[in-house]
């Protein structure tokens, strides 16, 4: 059926004053696919085309803290705490430990008067607020961020209960990543302890005023982050309601809902957490002999990621990448192919494309190539690779041969408490089930404890791809899951044999073209996936061996389409980060577009950070949602 022609939502990328918008012509189509709700329709012959000229900001990366630093009144007095040195002495020390950290923002707790002025001496590169521009209570609960990550935009304060239910006013501050132009709340807090008679009413008093504050923000603006930081004096009863409450999690992990509650553990009364829009790894708590020296408190200290706006904007819930060993690009231009790959042609108009993508570096057989594209890595381990350069299954998992855990898109989706599924006709894919199974998969750290499996589904019919298509489109109709990769191996193997060429082949290539269809049309008219959707199709080896420097054993298609995405781009033209290699054979450091970037912008959609030791895309950076200006 025809597309519509719609306009598409505007995304901007701030980078400094520059400001990329959307182009808002609008060309007719034809197309048989269905029209995502923020696609335009664009022929991909189109004499005109949108440039980017400035690279779109990917991720939003920072290391957080929080950090009681033991107030001066606790050692400077007549009778100083036993074992530690006076605040002068010690705020040094705290603060050479959020260096060593790498910390760019941090939520202090008991900085008092002195310990802030003195901080205003010692650290001239970092901004604060509220320090010594306010009272000394407010001075207590500072947050400080470093001046060359982030800019402050707003500084506030609010009232929270405290010793005897007095209220003491509390900062919040909203920061612009001078990198990337993504805003951030930044909460920061001290509840009450029992030191001066029971305050569990007034503990329980300060969680809700901290509920209200952290959703009235959400709800103001829900593309902005929002994190609290605090000395919280309680556990569970901290953790639990302000868990259940908010969109925030803990940093540290543990999981509550409407019925349950699970604190991390060991649970602690320091705490570092953000909303669901954030993803948190490499979390510390540190007790090192130099905090002991500085405080009674650990450092409470993370990594925190944000996906780009404009990919969290688009409103993806599912991506389904469709791999077709033995995809050519011509498939999509060849005159000859037209009639016979008129769905894969009319997705490419509808979407963002590239016919020059490469194929592993390394290797440009199947294998080597699905597991770079699922995690994100070159093949060779010394180049930090995945290590498969073989093309079979031989028992083994992909850790034992890389060495290490190996992340992928099922470990950072599943970890997420969402689901996965392979389906697959090529039998060596079973070394991906065997690698994320529940013996083999990694630990999940994130919110609720998932188990280590981490493919939901894994579906193999050997050399059958009309079986593995029907199933795919059975469960993507009914039951779909929030990553699908569908892998068709078909097609090499007849154009193997026939050298991509004759009846047997262009046969072949029609059948890849309508099951590339019906698993559009699948995920178009489930009321469930409609308008949620992005699919990916990438191409495969096409009658290459490993090593062979043809151009047809590097070179394959590679197309985005699905709501935001802008229709009938050439993914080069949108990315000015990445250069089009033209025919030559060319390494990782030439930054064309390898298909390893798959995995990145499919997390990137889904809300979630790039995945630990990817160098592909890694700071998931590949836009396919802004435009700029359309050219001749």
């Amino acid at each position: 059926m025809p597309v519509p022609a719609v306009v598409r939502p505007r995304h901007r990328a701030v980078l400094g004053a520059l400001v990329l918008t959307v182009a808002t012509a609008v060309a007719s189509s034809t197309l048989a696919l269905p029209a995502q709700p923020a696609a335009q329709a664009a022929p991909a012959t189109s004499k005109k085309r949108a440039v980017v000229t400035v690279q779109p900001p990917g991720a939003t990366s920072f290391r957080i803290a929080s950090f009681n630093v033991l107030g001066a009144d606790h050692t400077d007095g007549a009778k100083p705490r036993k074992g530690f040195g006076t605040s002068a002495q010690r705020l040094p020390i705290s603060k050479q430990i959020l260096e060593n950290n790498g910390v760019q923002v941090v939520g202090f707790q008991e900085l008092h008067w002195p310990q802030a002025e003195l901080w205003n001496t010692i650290a001239p590169e970092w901004g604060t607020f509220p320090g010594t521009t306010r009272s000394a209570p407010a001075a207590h609960n500072s947050i400080s961020w470093r001046l060359d990550t982030f800019t402050l935009v707003q500084a506030n304060v609010f009232l929270v209960p405290y010793f005897n239910g007095n209220l003491l006013p509390m900062p919040y501050v909203q920061l612009q990543n001078n990198e990337t132009g993504q805003l951030s709340w930044f909460v920061n807090v001290h509840n009450p302890a029992n030191t001066r008679g029971p305050a569990q009413q007034w503990r329980d008093q300060a969680v809700q005023v901290e509920s209200d504050l952290v959703n009235s923000l959400r709800a103001s603006d829900p593309s902005i982050p929002v994190f609290l930081t605090g000395d919280m004096n309680d556990t569970s009863k901290f953790f639990c309601p302000i868990v259940r409450n908010t969109e925030l999690q803990a940093a540290n992990g543990g999981y509550a809902d409407a019925t349950t509650c699970q604190p991390p553990s060991p649970a602690r009364i320091d705490w570092v957490t953000g909303t669901s829009d954030v993803t948190f790894s490499s979390f510390v708590e540190q007790r090192t002999p130099m905090v002991q020296k500085a405080s009674d408190h650990p450092a409470m200290v993370a990594t925190a990621t944000i996906p780009p706006a404009s990919a969290r904007a688009a409103g993806v819930t599912n991506v389904v990448v469709v791999a077709v060993d033995g995809l050519r690009p011509n498939a999509f231009t060849s005159a000859s192919d037209a009639d016979r790959t008129k769905h894969l042609r009319e997705l490419r108009a509808a979407g963002a494309s590239t016919m020059n993508a490469r194929l592993a570096y390394e290797r440009s057989t199947p294998l080597p190539n699905t597991l770079s594209l699922l995690t994100g890595r070159p093949v060779v381990k010394k180049r930090g690779g995945h290590g498969v350069k073989y093309d079979e299954d031989r028992g083994r998992t992909l850790h034992e041969t890389a060495g290490q855990y190996v992340s992928s898109v099922f470990d950072r989706v599943h970890n997420g408490g969402r689901s996965t599924a392979v389906y697959t006709s090529r039998s060596s894919a079973t070394t991906m089930k065997r690698s994320w199974n529940n013996k083999n998969g990694g630990t999940d750290p994130v919110g609720r404890d998932n188990g280590r499996k981490k493919l939901s589904k894994f579906v193999l019919y050997r050399d059958k791809d009309k079986l593995v298509a029907k199933r795919a489109m059975q469960d993507l109709g009914s039951r779909p899951k929030t990553f699908s990769y569908v892998e068709l191996s078909a097609l090499k193997r007849i154009g193997d044999a026939t050298k991509y060429g004759g009846p047997k082949y262009a046969a072949a290539l029609n059948r890849v073209d309508k099951q590339v269809s019906g698993i559009v049309r699948t995920v178009s008219h489930n009321a469930a996936t409609a308008g949620h959707t992005m699919v990916v199709i990438v191409g495969g080896s096409a009658g290459a061996k490993a090593g062979n420097r043809k151009p047809a054993s590097y070179t394959t298609p590679l197309v985005v389409w699905g709501p935001g995405v802008v229709a009938g781009a050439d993914l080069y033209d949108l990315n000015p980060a990445w250069t089009n290699p033209g025919k030559a054979k060319v390494s990782y450091k030439s930054n064309a577009i390898f298909t390893g970037v798959v995995a990145n912008l499919a997390l990137a959609v889904l809300g979630l950070a790039p995945l630990p030791g990817s160098s592909l895309n890694p700071t998931s950076s590949l836009n396919v949602f802004v435009d700029g200006p359309v050219v001749p």
